[in-house]
């Protein structure tokens, strides 16, 4: 596969799509590890329908969901994988509490999860890219 971070996903074979995604998340596991909170496994479903939000970690199912089609390319699936994961350490109990206080553009659980985003997309694609 001869992709990059900004190879547009659109009319790509899904089982591509899929290994980016797949990868990012054994990254993520290599880089961060388990959320040590939990002892039930941590379920990814790639989902290849319309959704209004890029992806999304459900708290008490432990699963992440990446929406394919709201991302444009290679780096935003890469982005949503490791803003989920960043979500899957994080204490999410506390989530709606500070949702009410803050707003979600203020809300340090998503600030940290966006920083968390850009600062290891391109060290995540240097390691798996060459696993593709």
């Amino acid at each position: 596969m001869r992709w990059n971070l900004y190879t547009r996903i659109k009319g790509k074979r899904r089982r591509d799509i899929q290994s980016v995604i797949s990868e990012a998340v054994k990254w993520c596991e290599q880089k961060w590890g388990p959320n040590n909170r939990r002892s039930d496994v941590l379920w990814i479903d790639i989902s290849w329908k319309k959704s209004d939000c890029a992806g999304v970690y459900q708290y008490q199912d432990n699963e992440i969901t990446i929406f394919v089609k709201e991302h444009l390319t290679v780096r935003d699936l890469i982005d949503t994988v490791i803003h989920e994961y960043t979500h899957y350490k994080q204490p999410m109990s506390k989530y709606s509490k500070l949702l009410k206080k803050n707003g979600y553009k203020n809300h340090p659980l998503e600030i940290e999860a966006i920083h968390k985003a850009w600062t290891f997309r391109k060290e995540c694609w240097h390691n798996i890219k060459i696993r593709l």
